[in-house]
């Protein structure tokens, strides 16, 4: 069985400039993230850092959300899964998946703090 470490995020989405943002505002609260544009080398950050979480999107070039999450399971991964995708169809394609959670596109970055906080403690509280 996979060992997750509290704090250790992924995000994986196509979009490099959303990644960054999410990148940022969770990095902020204390979170270790990872990214990746690509479902194949976030597959290899899987193997390599176990993290806590995977935010995913469903819609991406090569190897799409159904196939990586399908890789997940095979993997043993213990990781939650948060679908971040856009469209009516979030919460069904998240349920295909079996994923623990979904966000619709747009969202804030209130409603992403408060989803990853359900199923990730941040690996350090921030300084003051």
């Amino acid at each position: 069985m996979t060992q997750t470490i509290s704090g250790s995020l992924l995000i994986l989405d196509d979009d490099p400039a959303l990644v960054s943002v999410m990148k940022e505002i969770l990095e902020e609260e204390g979170y270790r993230v990872e990214t990746s544009t690509d479902a194949v080398e976030a597959l290899r950050l899987v193997d390599e850092s176990h993290p806590s979480a995977i935010l995913m999107d469903m819609r991406m070039p090569g190897m799409d959300g159904w196939a990586f999450a399908g890789s997940l399971k095979e993997r043993g991964s213990t990781a939650s899964i948060i679908v971040i995708t856009g469209g009516d169809h979030a919460f069904e394609w998240a349920k295909e998946v079996s994923a623990d959670d979904f966000l619709a596109k747009p969202f804030d970055m209130a409603e992403l703090l408060a989803t990853v906080r359900r199923y990730c403690a941040p690996a350090s509280a921030k300084a003051h």
